[in-house]
């Protein structure tokens, strides 16, 4: 054989593939987006492969009051009402200035302890707080299922208005990822550190790789959660993602 033909095989051999995925979809209330592809995807048997994510987009939707718990129960000389809010991100502030909507005269304020980190209410004569009911936003307020009924009622807990601290993206096809001591299948993961419906632009610095699992699919699973294992849907809008195998 002479040297030009080996020399093409020695350079077809030493080649190493490279694939590139780009995936735009919008994740169900479960926060996984599934993508089908129109034709099997193979990878050579003998070698292995890194799948690794490198870009993401999306919008910082990370909501800590939802249907979930957006009523507001309370009561006036014996009168039972309601305020429902709106899902979004609300800070201690904000929650307490909407309420001023729709309860006049300040006749119920919620505010901040910035010394201690916990939430007050104050409230004036014939005004309840129910607590007691689902739906209600008191564990971000830091109180325990109870009715309010003091002039001052000061919170059990700590406020904790950052309900998604961190997000995890999780694919079905790798492995190699850790969550404390559970093996897991964690492509990436980042802090939450955008203000709420702003635009997420990740480009990784230092790429993650991780086993590509399987050498024959048809289909790829991508899901989102938070720190609690609670599932990130984006509120509906669209995500995007950039992964590449690549032979190793």
């Amino acid at each position: 054989m002479e040297t030009s033909e080996l020399e093409k095989i020695n350079n077809k051999l030493c080649r190493k593939r490279i694939e590139f995925y780009e995936i735009i979809g919008k994740c169900n209330t479960k926060g996984e987006l599934k993508i089908t592809f129109n034709e099997p995807q193979k990878y050579n048997e003998n070698f292995d492969y890194y799948l690794s994510l490198l870009r993401f987009e999306g919008s910082s939707f990370f909501p800590n009051l939802t249907a979930a718990n957006n009523i507001f129960y309370y009561s006036f000389n014996g009168v039972d009402k309601t305020v429902k809010f709106e899902t979004g991100a609300y800070d201690v502030d904000e929650y307490s200035k909407i309420l001023q909507d729709y309860i006049p005269d300040n006749s119920i304020t919620i505010e901040l302890l910035k010394g201690n980190g916990k939430c007050s209410i104050k409230m004036k004569t014939g005004y309840k707080v129910d607590f007691t009911k689902e739906k209600s936003w008191r564990n971000v307020l830091g109180f325990d299922a109870k009715v309010l009924d003091q002039p001052l009622n000061i919170s059990d807990r700590m406020v904790n208005v950052l309900a998604t601290q961190k997000i995890f993206i999780y694919l079905d096809l790798i492995r190699g990822s850790w969550y404390n001591n559970i093996p897991t299948s964690i492509l990436y993961s980042f802090a939450n550190e955008s203000e709420y419906g702003y635009p997420i632009n990740l480009q990784p610095k230092n790429k993650e790789p991780h086993i590509l699992l399987n050498k024959s699919f048809n289909s790829l699973n991508i899901s989102f959660k938070d720190e609690s294992n609670n599932a990130i849907d984006f509120q509906g809008s669209s995500v995007s993602l950039t992964l590449e195998v690549a032979q190793v």
